[in-house]
């Protein structure tokens, strides 16, 4: 049995829903069916569900098996507030070197985020990349909410003091409802991150440009999801623009908004050359989807395995209820099998979230064909309050709405 099956039998036993034990831990109800569904490992977090649930330890973290269909997504990584809709992914070459990314909560409505390139490249910018870690992590646990920019004017001092060399960047991510940001950001030499707004990853306009010193802020007061922030050393850049950080970050931009959710910034940006500059990358990406299964339509097994989460979430939402929506999810499915694609199949991705007794799918197909319009609408319609369809990035996208009864 995994951590997860262990939480969900013991909240059961108590009587108690998924959104009341989120309420006495002081989480959200989509962090704690995410831990029941085994897509959070062990943490400071889920050993609270544990000890309110009264189980012991050792004996619920036991053996933890995960499904084949979650081994691609990047950790969770990020505070529960900030998640589970929250990924990170990041890249760093060398390992040890003077670039490096910090991912603090300073509360559990606010994340600050910190990218620093230590001048020089390789072992000899370590020591400096090292301290300068412990310092910003030191500055934003130390007691009272850090303002941005006392935090930078401090950095900026400790730098001057210290004689150290180093361009960097902050921002502060907080939460301010349940579906916006406010962003705020200050950088001094590094290169301005890319903010990507929207599924198709639109460049957000209000990134401005630099002042004369170099340095640059930001102020988004309401970023709303899905949204994507790179941010991305002039190493890395100049090396993918051939000497040009504008193309470099166009060559990110790209693979953003084409490869991400199948490559990782590794795979796509690493290389065996000889380095002149340490390189780094992270990939920040706030969706308002709790989760996205991708696979070939035509797959039994896989098409099997991905009704089979999306059922397992469903139950802790709708109760009885889940049935609905899962009969007019495989219906949607089956309408796209056969009439999106022909007999070759294609990609087809279902994506899913669960607020406070409801359930919200959407099932988007790549195919040419025209989605059937006889009984499989009609019985997706009976099934869920709201059912609509529309044209996606380039095939089309069924979306499907269910509530409880209660």
């Amino acid at each position: 049995m995994t951590l997860g099956e262990r939480i969900r039998r013991a909240r059961k036993a108590k009587g108690w829903t998924q959104a009341e034990l989120a309420e006495k831990a002081g989480f959200s109800q989509p962090y704690v069916s995410h831990v029941e569904l085994g897509r959070v490992g062990f943490s400071d977090g889920v050993g609270k569900l544990v000890a309110l649930l009264g189980l012991d330890p050792d004996e619920a973290l036991g053996q933890q098996v995960r499904s084949p269909v979650h081994e691609a997504r990047p950790p969770r990584l990020l505070p529960q507030r900030l998640g589970p809709d929250v990924d990170l992914a990041t890249y760093v070459k060398p390992d040890l070197g003077g670039d490096f990314f910090l991912f603090v909560p300073i509360t559990r409505d606010e994340l600050l985020v910190a990218a620093v390139d230590i001048a020089g490249n390789g072992a000899a910018a370590l020591p400096a990349a090292r301290y300068l870690q412990g310092w910003l992590r030191g500055r934003a646990t130390a007691p009272g909410r850090p303002r941005l920019e006392l935090l930078a004017d401090a950095l900026d001092q400790e730098l001057a003091d210290t004689t150290l060399e180093a361009a960097w960047f902050l921002a502060l991510l907080t939460q301010s409802g349940s579906t916006s940001m406010r962003y705020r950001a200050v950088g001094s030499g590094y290169p301005a991150p890319l903010l990507l707004r929207g599924e198709r990853g639109k460049t957000s306009p209000s990134m401005g440009g630099g002042r004369a010193d170099g340095s640059w802020v930001v102020d988004i007061e309401r970023l709303e999801p899905p949204f994507t922030l790179a941010m991305a050393s002039d190493g890395l850049l100049r090396r993918l623009g051939a000497g040009d950080e504008t193309a470099g970050k166009g060559v990110v931009r790209r693979w953003l908004t084409g490869e991400y959710r199948r490559t990782s910034p590794r795979k796509r940006f690493g290389t065996r050359e000889v380095l002149t500059a340490d390189e780094s990358l992270a990939v920040l990406r706030w969706s308002p989807w709790d989760e996205r299964l991708t696979f070939q339509v035509q797959d039994a097994d896989e098409r099997h395995r991905a009704q089979r989460v999306l059922r397992e979430a469903a139950e802790n939402v709708l109760g009885e209820r889940a049935d609905a929506i899962c009969r007019a999810t495989a219906e949607a499915i089956h309408n796209v099998l056969s009439h999106a694609y022909g007999p070759e199949g294609g990609k087809i991705e279902i994506r899913y979230r669960m607020r406070e007794g409801t359930v919200e799918v959407e099932v988007e197909d790549a195919g040419l064909g025209t989605i059937g319009n006889g009984d499989g609408r009609s019985l997706m319609s009976h099934s869920c309050e709201t059912i609509t369809f529309s044209a996606g990035e380039k095939g089309h996208v069924v979306y499907l709405r269910c509530t409880s009864n209660e």
